[in-house]
């Protein structure tokens, strides 16, 4: 069993090294043994940071996932309203949004409507706790690139947020930081 974990260890720390050099195109040195915290790092500093903006009017709701999504690297800010949040986009350049659909005023499908009008390059993950069939089509009508029924696990928010920002060519590491 510590032959197979040593093993592991070699070919994660191979990977991670690979995918350092080809994204970053300098030589990095890692020593062994990659303990699992080394490995953390070295995939959070493999894959660049994207900036993203929570948009929910739940405060806990904001609050866990700027924590989330801070520990796998990204640069968070959040927003409580529809309108908080597309003055934000305005003023600065979100690589993703992440909101709530149910909101007071403009809810997270006006807001996805708004900024896909504007700054048609901002991706958009929609989350909600009214999810269904009808709804998950009129969000990618609107020009949502992913759809996250509540509750959702911190590795679901993560990996929609990578799988989106992937395919948007935002990022390119293919190694998620994963919590030891």
């Amino acid at each position: 069993m510590v032959a197979l974990l040593v093993a592991l260890t070699f070919v994660a720390a191979l990977v991670i090294d690979s995918v350092v050099r080809k994204n970053r195109r300098e030589e990095r040195r890692i020593e062994f043994p990659l303990t699992a915290q080394a490995a953390v790092q070295t995939a959070q500093a493999a894959r660049p940071a994207a900036s993203v903006l929570v948009v929910d009017d739940e405060q806990t709701v904001r609050n866990s996932c700027r924590k989330i999504l801070s520990q796998e690297g990204y640069k968070v800010d959040v927003a409580q309203s529809g309108e908080e949040a597309l003055g934000k986009v305005k003023g600065n350049g979100f690589d993703l949004v992440i909101t709530d659909w149910k909101m007071p005023k403009v809810d997270g499908l006006e807001m996805a409507r708004r900024i896909k009008k504007e700054k048609p390059n901002t991706q958009v993950i929609m989350i909600t706790g009214y999810p269904s069939v009808d709804s998950s089509i009129e969000a990618i009508r609107s020009g949502v690139a992913d759809y996250v029924p509540k509750p959702f696990t911190p590795e679901e928010l993560t990996d929609a947020a990578l799988r989106v920002l992937q395919k948007a060519g935002r990022v390119t590491a293919a190694v998620p930081a994963q919590s030891a």
